[in-house]
């Protein structure tokens, strides 16, 4: 099964229909003299973006703001109010083109627009400049709540603070969320073609065990037993420095899987390959112990050893 089957269809979840939305009373923040009074934040989502979104989506729900918060294509954006809804952009740069042409016609209807992701965070002012209002770099769950409860920058600095992953759901079964669990975030390496490190940190950073075993259960209890991961380096869950396999901590992680229920685990494979300087003996024969997949995913950068000492 594809890592995006997990996807849940937009059509089986509860969504408020905004026809029939009461307004709801938002709160005042002190870095704004407007108050805050959005009724829907509006993901746009795209084939390439919907892993962000669900990671969004999941932390806004989880902490119960007065807010109703979707997925949306394009077209279903004129279904609402233009002031009262902020419609929230989260791409890569071979999306810019149409992303651009969609920015002008939101803006000459007067909605709010924010952006966030790859290109936003490589280019921050280039989005402003194209007509976003508010742009969010690097990591996103602290500043979009803040956004929310009526923070004001202009740039939304998500680099130079980093957030604590045990802070923030994976997804949300309650909202009919599901994607693979973000196991790790960040990546020590420095590849030219790469935007992880820059975007993710070269600190790599790990979600704790026991959160994962907690929503993994939350998903059995939904009859969600299949687990997919996303990692930069899979075998480097748990490590100090993210490539020396944590043995131990990769085993306790899988046998707490299996049982709480998980029928099914892919661990090594798309979105959570291994670096090869991970691939070792001792962690293949672990994970061999309780994994479906029967082979594993390796970047291989390059077949050069020149190219690789460079």
């Amino acid at each position: 099964m594809p890592p995006n089957s997990s996807r849940s269809s937009g059509n089986s979840t509860n969504w408020t229909d905004p026809l029939k939305a009461k307004k709801i009373q938002n709160p005042s923040s002190t870095n704004s003299s407007k108050r805050w009074h959005w009724m829907y934040i509006l993901f746009r989502e795209t084939k390439n973006n919907w892993y962000s979104i669900a990671a969004l989506l999941s932390t806004i729900y989880s902490r119960h703001l007065d807010v109703e918060a979707r997925p949306v294509k394009f077209g279903e954006i004129k279904n609402f109010p233009p002031d009262e809804t902020v419609v929230a952009y989260s791409f890569m740069s071979f999306d810019l083109e149409v992303v651009k042409e969609e920015v002008v016609q939101l803006k000459k209807q007067g909605y709010t627009l924010i952006a966030g992701g790859p290109h936003a965070s490589a280019d921050p002012e280039g989005c402003l400049g194209m007509g976003f209002d508010h742009v969010f770099i690097g990591d996103g769950e602290e500043n979009i709540l803040r956004f929310l409860m009526g923070e004001r920058e202009r740039i939304f600095d998500g680099i130079s603070k980093r957030v604590n992953l045990n802070h923030y759901p994976p997804f949300l079964p309650s909202k009919g969320i599901y994607m693979p669990i973000e196991i790790t975030r960040g990546c020590p390496f420095s590849c030219a073609y790469c935007q992880t490190p820059s975007l993710a940190g070269k600190q790599v950073r790990h979600r704790d065990v026991d959160v994962i075993i907690h929503y993994a259960k939350l998903g059995v209890e939904k009859n969600r037993k299949l687990a997919r991961f996303i990692a930069p380096n899979s075998f480097g869950y748990g490590s100090r420095n993210g490539v020396t396999p944590n043995v131990e901590k990769i085993e306790e992680l899988l046998y707490g899987l299996k049982k709480v229920g998980v029928e099914e685990i892919y661990f090594g494979t798309f979105p959570s390959e291994v670096r090869p300087e991970s691939v070792t003996d001792e962690v293949l024969k672990v994970v061999k112990k309780y994994v479906k997949n029967r082979s594993i995913v390796i970047g291989a950068q390059s077949g050069s050893d020149r190219v690789l000492k460079m």
